[in-house]
Order: C-alpha cells, then structure tokens, then sequence
C-alpha cells in the first residue's frame, strides 16, 4: 500500500513537471505573442479569424451573440458559420477578458500547450515512461500538422482536444470489457471532449477525431494494445457494447453542441456545400508524393512560403521517425501495430488524387463535403506521436539491465530543457535566412546523431541513460528548430501596435458617408499585401470595424449570394446599396500597373474606347478628367481629344489641354507645386489623397472642362482617343452630353456603366463613389413574381428592368400601382439582429430592404406579424398599405433556439446522470 502511495505521489510530481516542461517550451516558442509584444497575423489569421473574433468580441461587450453580422455579404448568420468557435467555453472566456488580438494569442498559446499536455496523458494511460510521454507530447505538440496549421486556429483546436478524447474513450472501452458497470465516467468525459471539439467550429476535423477515436475505441474492445486489459477481463458482448458506447457518444456530445450544429447545418443546406463537391474540388491540396521528402527535410527551398502549402506539412522530426521504426520493427507492444497501421493509412489518404481509391470517399457522405485531402496528415502526426514514445521505451527497455530505476526519467527531462531553450534562442540569434540555411544540412546531422543514438540502444551498449538524453535532446533540438523556423514564416507575429492600427480609410467612409447605412465592395482582382488588404477592407475586414460590405469571403457561403455575385454589374450593385468601391493599389512601376490601380471596372476609363447609344442631338458637352504624370507638360499640351460620332461619321473634335481643361491630379502635392509646368484649370471635384514618397496627405483634384458646338449635332457614339500622354496616365471619369433642350445626359448612364467619382486616393487603395447606389430601404410600387430563379436573375439583367420603381419577387403577389409623390423611408434602428423603419405613402407598395435574405429573419408592421418575401434575388420586402407604419425586422433563428434547448437538455442529462452514478458509488 504504501508503495503504491509513494509510486502515485512520485507520478503526480512528474505529471507537474511535464506540465511545466511544455509551459516551458510554448512560451519559449512563442514569447513575442505570449508577451503581447507581437500578434499572431499570417493568412486565415488576418482574413478570417481575426475579424470575426472582432464581430464576436463587439457583441459580448453588447451582451449578445453575434447571430447575424450585416458586415460581410449584405448580411450572414456569423454564429452559423461557427469557425470563430462561438459557444466554446475557453473562446468565449479569452474575448470576455482580454481584447481580440490578445485573445487570439491566447487562444493559440493554449491550445498548443493543451495539445502536449494531453499527449502526454495520453501517453501515460499507454503505460509508457514519463520521459517517453514527454517524448510524444513534443512531437505531437510541435510536429508538422499542429506548427503548420497554427494559422488555421480551429484546425489546431481540435488537434489539440484529440489526445484528451483518444484518451477518455481508450479508458471507456476498457471499462466496457467487463460490462457497463464504472464506465459512466470515462464515457462522459469522452462526451465532454466530443462536445468541445464540435464547438470549436471545423466539421472536417471534428469528423476526422471522431473516425481516429472510433476506430482505437474499436480496436481496443476487440484486441487491446496492452496488458491494461488484464485489469478488466473480457465478458461476451464487449465489440457491441463499445459500438453502441460510440453512438451515444456521438449523440449525447452532437446534443450538446446542438446549439451550434443546427445553425449550422441550416447554412450548409442553403451554401455551396449543400450538393457535395465536385471531384477537383474535393481532390485540391492533396499530398503530391514529392512532398512526401518534406518529411526528411521540411525547408528544402528555404522559406516555405509561398510555394510550399502548409496543408502538406507533415514533418514530425528525424528521430521520432526512426522510434517509430524502432516501435513497430522492434518493439514487444502489438499496440505498435495499429499506431502503424492508422499513420500509413493517413498517409494513403492524404495522398488524394494521387491515390486511385481515394475518389470513393465522394461516395461517403459527410466525407463528401470535404476537401483537402492532405489534412489526413493529422491522423499521421497523432500516430506518429505516439509511436515516437513507443519506440523510445523500447530501447530503454533493451537497456534496462545499465539503467538505475529513475535515470531514464530525469537526464530526458534536463535535455529536454535545455534543448528547448538552445532551440529558440539560436533560432532567433540567427534570423530567419541563417535557420533555412542550417536547415540544409541539420536532417543529415540529426540523422546521423539519431543512427549513432538509436544504434547504441538497440545493441544496449552503455552509458544508455546518456544516449536515451541525446535521443530526447535531438528531438526536442529538432522539434523547436523546424517549429521557430516556420516562426519566421507562415507563423509569424506582426507588431501589436500595426496590428490593431485603424486605417485611414475607416476615417474617411466615417466622415464621407453621413448618418445613412452605405455599403462598400472591394474589388478582388489581387490578393494584395496586408497593410493594402486592411486599407481596402479586403473581403472580411470590414467586420473588424463594423463597415457593411457587399463582399466576403467564407467558407460557407451562400448559394443565393454566389448566384446574384457570379456577374456583379453596377446595377446589382446599386440594388445592395453599395455606396462605395474600393479598389486595392499596387505600387505602380510602369504603364500597366499605373492603369490597374484605378481601372474601376463597373464604369471603365473612357480613354482608348469607342462607345454606342442611342441618338441624341446634343448642344454642349462637359468632361471630367484628370492627368498624371504631366509635370513637365506646359499650357496647350493635348493630352487626349473626344470625338463626337454619329455612326461612323465624325461630328465634334474637342481637345483635351493641359493647364486648360485638364490638369496634374496631385496638383496640390508639395513636390509637384514645386516643379509642375502648368496651370491648373477649373476643378469640378477635390477629394483627399495621400501619395508621394514619402507619403504625404494633400488634395486629389478631378477638372471640369465645357464645350460649347456651334450648332446642335445628332451623336450615337463617342470615343476618347489618347495624343501626348498614354493611356494609363489619362482619366475621362465622366462625360454629360447636354441635349438641345439643356438636359444633361450622362454619358455612362446611356452605356449602361456606372456614375462612379473617384473619392478617396492613398497608396493603398482608390475609393470611387457610387452616386447610383439605391438607400438601404426605399419603397416600390410594382411587383413583379417570377419564381423560377433564372429567370428571375435574368430580368435583374435585362436594361429595361427599372430597379428604382419595380421589385421581382421569388414568391407573392404581384402589384402595379401609380407612385405617388412624396415617399418616406426612415431607417430609426439599425443593429445586427434588429433593424426598425418608418414608411409613409399614400399608395399600397413593398418596402424594400436591402439586406440578406435568410431563414429566421422575422418582421411586423405596426406590431403585427407579416411574412418576408425574397426580393431582387437576394434581399427582402414587405408589404404595405398606404399610410404610415413601423416596421421592425428581427433575426430570432428556430435553428438557434431549438440547438439551444437540445444542448441544455443534454448537459442536464448528463449532469442527472453524473449526480445517480455519485449517490450509487458505481
């Protein structure tokens, strides 16, 4: 008795000590993110997660859940989506207590941490040693899958629960040998793992923890991996009682998470998802055999970025490769076996369309729906873990009889420590281009130290507790060298203070915009550098400052959206309110660049083209324009003329002069007043910028230039031809004809294009004004219903469709009525979930809301209850009698509340249970 007492005394002091050990080395490892000095930023970090933990964080402080988000896509149910792991305990207290960009540190920080400590409880319920339990939870916790992912936080979340749940479910088995009698416990702990892994929010992972799981659970009733199972002997019935231990755990956890599933499911149903994927898709990122050499040497062209995605990392280090080799050739466990077995299985599928029998999973359902076939490099890197430990015992054991009892305990240990911190700080000492150049040759010197290691065991020569340390040294050395090095890449932290930095155009849209709902659309031809991305509130960003945007970019997105966005036009972009185009810059170097950076291409440059439309017969013409470039152009200089057409015959010729009808558009720009040559003409508008270099703030200018035709000329065409300056560096943003009546005609309306006015100009991004953009809500008086969705969408394109007085509707009844004058709509109220308007007309109509439309909105009319209509194909209406009304539009989604209640009835449950098997000492 006394033994025991002291052998358990002696476990939970090391249990400490390897708890601390990888405290230790996640701090170390990321030290300028745990400091708070740095920011974790790269890829998904930045694009995804970064701005939805924003929206989550805003409405914790407003004392809600972010149901709904009107920030991307003209609106989306953000707790849907559920990647920003929502209703996860720990998520949800990081964003209570600390500020987003610490948060998700934290959230990183932790989970890492939680990965080792969890493999080594893993390990230590395998029977091995404590250092050979260490052993596992370094190469689990700092193998290829979980560093390489780290940018990927739910991925690496649910990578870091799947040792825990292995765990609690190996025990649950073995308790289920002998019957159901004192499994309770393992079970419920298995249930609580099951339920956090779904709350962390990636369906594709979770599935794969749960066949990881399921398939030890299984493995384990039937053929246990080790002499554990002597303690619970095996009664008829144990295969099924484990098979149905595995569905109520499935179940019961599901039930749990429902509040998050069933939203969800609800979005996957309504997404792109919904059918499956097509066999490309489905196949993308599979692990190309070449990349297989990735596993030997994980920077062979130095920084891996970009070409070396890090869905095919797989790398686990040098020596645990050879331990595992040691574990299934030369180990005495047949538990070896099937950790061999599930690592070469993986590797099989990860392989995806580069294995034949891979594209039979399109078959499977649930499996069907996911792509990247590389990430079955999880189930790899778990095996490999544990093997690692596996084979390190195994040679510990050929040397027993030269070890002391707690020798091959305490000199891995001390290795592993000193190691840890050698690893980072040579790391850091070197830089980022000395560690890809120590990693030409340190495979090859690991390999040759492990050989030399490994060898020295196997034979059991001595001193072996020296050679079990340099073992434990190598990995530990090898782990932390390849995890720091991809800290110099995709791992990389931004300074906290750039991080969080508000961009100058949030400012601006404050300013410009006034106290009406506007949306803005940012223009994805480039996938720019962050500092532009953030400046053009690129796809996402918007929700870090709660900007309404049109554009977004989700992994569940909505089938309607990807429909009605398939061909953007400036009419589908005035029907979403969209205020505001935002084009990113790149940093101009020659003709070609300069153009881009300002082609807006829902209202083209009219320079070089020639365009049609109907006749008119036209008195005067006035043109917009500005020129860059254009320093040393003197007065006079023609820099492009407009021709006048009327079907090929030419009419009018007006020149476009330098210093008189157009000018330099940085004029007021300090190094340009200094040297420019030419006057500066009449200006039409004047709008901030912020360019030269250094950068400087100054005044953007557009110039207005009037012709007056000697006499009236019927005109059908009109083209702007280039003269003393390119293309690129020559801007005509608008031109009105004015008929012989004094009606002006703008030239862009008559071509179908868009009144779009540069606004804002930085060397970041181009904002243009969309001066066609409907109000977020506004009244119609014509409806139209057309069901069936094509032709609907193909009556949105036709010209003769007018967007600002008809509405079409996907279901309803139709209307036709003379609009009067004087319509009123007032947005009073305009939150995520709730929007309230007043409308006053003196005819019956649809008000027209120009947000999502989507299951669980609901609306009332002066308290009354009445149904949304889907309308223009993606937004929605109500109707109206004449007279005035408040309406209020409230998102309360069934999918959220039922989930919630099946998730309270299921803790309950368990809980009940938990309190039964207490009071009955089971």
């Amino acid at each position: 008795m006394a033994h025991r007492l002291m052998r358990a005394v002696r476990d939970q002091r090391m249990g400490w000590l390897a708890a601390g050990l990888v405290g230790v080395v996640v701090l170390a490892l990321f030290f300028p993110a745990a400091s708070g000095r740095g920011v974790f930023s790269f890829g998904d970090i930045l694009s995804l997660h970064y701005p939805e933990r924003a929206a989550y964080e805003r409405a914790l402080a407003a004392g809600e859940l972010p149901l709904w988000s009107p920030d991307v896509m003209a609106g989306y149910p953000l707790l849907a989506e559920g990647q920003f792991s929502p209703l996860y305990p720990p998520s949800y207290l990081l964003h209570l207590l600390l500020p987003t960009e610490l948060a998700l540190n934290g959230f990183v920080i932790l989970h890492f941490a939680w990965a080792g400590v969890g493999m080594y409880l893993l390990a230590r319920g395998l029977k091995l040693s404590h250092a050979a339990s260490v052993l596992s939870a370094l190469t689990y916790m700092l193998g290829g899958f979980c560093v390489a992912h780290l940018n990927h936080l739910n991925i690496v979340a649910i990578a870091a629960w799947l040792p825990a749940f292995y765990l609690a479910a190996r025990t649950a088995a073995l308790r289920l040998r002998g019957g159901w009698r004192g499994a309770f416990r393992p079970l419920a702990a298995t249930v609580a793992c099951w339920a956090a892994i779904l709350l962390i929010g990636h369906p594709q992972m979770a599935m794969l923890s749960l066949l990881i799981v399921a398939a030890g659970m299984v493995a384990q009733a039937v053929a246990p991996e080790d002499d554990a199972a002597l303690e619970h002997p095996r009664r008829s019935g144990a295969a099924a009682r484990t098979i149905a231990a595995l569905a109520v755990v499935a179940l019961l956890g599901a039930a749990q998470a429902a509040a998050q599933l069933l939203p969800t499911w609800e979005l996957t149903r309504l997404s792109q998802r919904a059918g499956g994927l097509d066999p490309d898709f489905f196949a993308s990122f599979s692990l190309h055999p070449a990349y297989l050499l990735l596993l030997f040497s994980p920077f062979p062209l130095g920084d891996p970025y970009p070409a070396i995605s890090v869905e095919v990392v797989g790398y686990v280090g040098i020596v645990p490769l050879m331990l595992a080799a040691v574990a299934i050739l030369g180990g005495r466990r047949r538990g070896a076996l099937f950790w061999g077995a599930m690592a070469l299985v993986s590797l099989l599928l990860a392989l995806g369309r580069w294995n034949p029998l891979y594209i039979l999973l399109l078959r499977v359902p649930v499996l069907n729906w996911f792509r990247v076939p590389a990430r079955y490099l999880y189930g790899f890197g778990f095996a490999m873990a544990v093997l690692s430990g596996l084979g390190y015992d195994a040679l510990a054991q050929r040397a027993r009889a030269s070890l002391r009892a707690d020798a091959a305990t305490l000199w891995p240990w001390a290795a592993a420590a000193a190691g840890s911190v050698a690893a980072v700080a040579g790391a850091r000492a070197l830089g980022a281009e000395g560690m890809y150049a120590v990693w030409r040759w340190l495979p090859l010197g690991l390999a040759v130290g492990g050989a030399l290691a490994v060898g020295w065991l196997w034979r059991g020569c001595r001193p072996a507790t020296a050679w079990l340390g340099a073992c434990a040294a190598l990995v530990t050395l090898d782990l932390l060298a390849f995890a720091a090095t991809f800290g110099f890449s995709y791992n990389a932290t931004e300074p906290r203070e750039a991080f969080v930095a508000e961009p100058r155009v949030a400012a601006f849209l404050a300013a410009d915009a006034g106290e009406e709902p506007y949306r803005v659309y940012t223009y994805e031809e480039i996938v720019p550098v962050p500092p532009v991305m953030r400046e053009s509130l690129y796809p996402n960003l918007s929700m870090l400052h709660g900007i309404n945007a049109l554009g977004g970019n989700l992994p569940l997105t909505l089938t309607r959206y990807a429909e009605y966005m398939a061909e953007p036009t400036p009419r589908k972009l005035d029907l979403l309110n969209v205020r505001y185009l935002l084009i990113p810059q790149v940093l101009p170097v020659d003709e070609a660049s300069e153009f881009y950076d300002l082609e807006d291409p829902f209202a083209p440059t009219l320079v070089g083209r020639h365009v049609t439309f109907a006749g008119l017969r036209v008195r005067s013409v006035v043109v917009e324009s500005y020129v860059s470039h254009s320093v040393d152009l003197a007065d006079g200089v023609v820099a492009a003329e407009v021709v006048l057409l009327d079907r090929d015959a030419e009419r009018a010729r007006l020149p476009l002069r330098i210093g008189l009808d157009t000018a330099e558009w940085a004029y007021p720009r300090s190094d340009v007043r200094a040297n420019i040559r030419h006057s500066r003409p009449g200006i039409a508008r004047a709008w901030p910028a912020r360019s030269g270099f250094p950068p400087e703030n100054h005044e953007g200018y557009v110039y207005r230039a009037e012709y007056a035709l000697a006499e009236a000329v019927s005109v059908t065409a009109l083209e702007v031809l280039p003269r003393e300056l390119p293309r690129a560096y020559i801007r005509v943003e608008r031109v009105i004809l004015i008929d012989e009546n004094g009606e002006p005609h703008l030239l862009a309306h008559l071509i179908g294009e868009g009144d779009h006015t540069l606004a804002y100009r930085s060397e970041d991004v181009a904002i243009y004004r969309n001066n066609d953009a409907l109000p977020r809500a506004y009244l119609v008086h014509r409806a139209r219903p057309l069901a069936e969705r094509p032709a609907l969408l193909a009556a949105l394109a036709d010209p003769a469709y007018d967007l600002r007085s008809e509405v079409l509707l996907a279901e309803g009844d139709g209307l036709d009525v003379v609009a009067p004058a004087g319509d009123e709509v007032q947005v009073t109220l305009y939150e995520s979930s709730r929007v309230e308007l007043r409308a006053r007309s003196e005819a019956e109509g649809y008000l027209v809301l120009a947000d999502a439309y989507y299951p669980g909105w609901e609306a009332t009319v002066d308290g009354q209850p009445v149904p949304i209509r889907e309308a223009n194909g993606y937004v929605r209406a109500v109707r109206l009698a004449a007279g005035e009304h408040e309406v209020v539009f409230r998102y309360r989604p069934a999918s959220f509340r039922w989930g919630a209640a099946v998730s309270l009835a299921a803790v309950a449950l368990l809980l009940v249970g938990a309190w039964r098997v207490r009071r009955s000492g089971v």
